[in-house]
C-alpha cells in the first residue's frame, strides 16, 4: 500500500542551509509537514525555512554544530516540542581530498566525526520512538564503494556509512522503518564549485537527488530500496 500520510510528519535535515539538504527541505516542505532545519549558521537556515514556510510547511531553524553539541539532549528537545521524530535525513558532510600521508589528523578526526559518527548518534536518539512508517535516510556517495587516490579519509567515512546503515535494517525492519543510502557521484554543490574540469550541467544537480529522497518516502509500506546509486547520464568531465 503507498504511504499517502507522508507530509504529516516530523522531519530532520543535517546540512538543511544549503546543497542537497536545502533542496530536501523544499521538497518536502508540504502543509502538515514540520521540518527541523540543522546546520551551523542561522542566517543561511532561515534563508531556507522562508522558502519551506511559502510552501505551507512549518519549519524550525535549529543551529548546531554537530562535533560540539549535546546531540542526544538536542534531540530530546525536539521531541519534547515537536512530537517523535518520523524521518532522519542524515546529510550533513565534510570533504577532505588530500595524500594519506600528509593529512591533519586532528581534522581528519572532525571529518570522521562529522561524516560518521554524529549520522550514527542523530540515529540512535531519533530511532528511540520513532514509530512504524518512518524513515532513516543516509546521503553517502559513490565513494562508499569506489575508492580512490586522496580518498582515505573520506571513502573510510562513507563505506563506514554504508555498512552501518545496511546493517541496520536488518537490526530494525521488522519496526516498518525504511533505511535508504543514496548513492550520488558527482553533485552540482559547493564542494565541487572550484573544480573547473567539470560541466555544471552535466552533473548531478541536488534537487536530483531531493526527488530520489522523496521517490524513498513514497514507497509501498512492504518495500525498502535500501541503496540507490546515482550518476550523471553524460560524464561531467566530457567538456564541450
Amino acid at each position: 500500500m503507498m504511504n499517502t500520510n507522508i507530509f504529516k510528519r516530523v522531519v530532520v535535515i543535517t546540512g538543511a542551509s544549503r546543497g542537497i539538504g536545502k533542496e530536501c527541505a523544499i521538497k518536502l516542505a508540504q502543509p502538515g509537514t514540520t521540518l527541523i532545519l540543522m546546520a551551523r549558521k542561522k542566517e543561511d537556515l532561515d534563508l531556507v525555512a522562508k522558502e519551506c514556510l511559502a510552501l505551507g510547511a512549518n519549519p524550525h531553524s535549529l543551529p548546531i554544530d554537530l562535533l560540539k553539541d549535546n546531540l542526544k539532549e538536542v534531540l530530546s528537545n525536539i521531541k519534547s516540542q515537536f512530537g517523535n521524530i518520523d524521518i532522519l535525513i542524515n546529510n550533513a558532510g565534510v570533504w577532505i581530498e588530500e595524500p594519506f600521508e600528509y593529512g591533519d589528523m586532528n581534522a581528519w578526526d572532525d571529518a570522521l566525526d562529522v561524516n560518521l559518527k554524529s549520522a550514527i548518534h542523530l540515529t540512535r536518539y531519533c530511532l528511540d520512538d520513532m514509530p512504524e512508517g518512518g524513515s532513516v535516510i543516509f546521503i553517502g556517495s559513490t565513494a562508499s564503494r569506489k575508492t580512490y587516490a586522496g580518498g582515505t579519509n573520506y571513502c573510510a567515512a562513507k563505506f563506514g556509512l554504508l555498512g552501518f546503515a545496511n546493517s541496520l535494517f536488518e537490526d530494525i525492519r521488522e519496526r516498518g522503518i525504511k533505511v535508504c543510502s543514496i548513492l550520488p557521484g558527482v553533485v552540482n554543490t559547493d564542494m565541487h564549485k572550484d573544480d573547473l574540469s567539470f560541466t555544471p550541467e552535466k552533473m548531478i544537480q541536488p534537487e536530483d537527488v531531493a526527488a530520489t529522497v522523496q521517490f524513498v518516502l513514497s514507497t509501498p509500506s512492504n518495500i525498502c530500496p535500501t541503496e540507490i546509486t546515482l550518476l550523471p547520464q553524460k560524464n561531467p568531465k566530457n567538456r564541450r
